[in-house]
């Protein structure tokens, strides 16, 4: 697998792995990512549990078709180095079942990463 890091215009994006913290707190996504989300969680189809993912596929302009994969984090606070990789893991096991050939990943912003396991 080839690992680049690049920046994309947004509506060029068509496999996108998007991190999720337990209870749908997400970061730097569009407002109707965002409510999508708090919808999956409202209605129990996903949390953000560490290691959990779901697939989302909806149709973007000109009939493109875009797939999201939520890849969950776990509680805030709780996050580590170790919980992050664990995380990308999964969420890349998903994205290689998708057979895709390009994947973006989003970041997360955290200002303390517990660094003690």
């Amino acid at each position: 697998m080839k690992l680049a890091i690049q920046m994309e215009r947004h509506s060029e994006i068509l496999m996108e792995v998007i991190p999720v913290f337990e209870g749908g707190e997400v970061q730097h996504v569009c407002n109707s990512c965002s409510a999508r989300v708090q919808r999956f969680v409202k209605f129990g189809t996903f949390s953000g549990k560490l290691g959990s993912t779901y697939k989302f596929t909806k149709e973007k302009d000109l009939g493109l078709i875009k797939e999201e994969v939520y890849v969950g984090l776990g509680k805030k606070e709780e996050l580590t180095p170790e919980k992050i990789r664990f995380a990308v893991a999964k969420a890349i096991k998903e994205v290689k079942k998708l057979n895709k050939e390009k994947t973006t990943i989003r970041f997360i912003d955290i200002d303390t990463i517990n660094t003690e396991e």
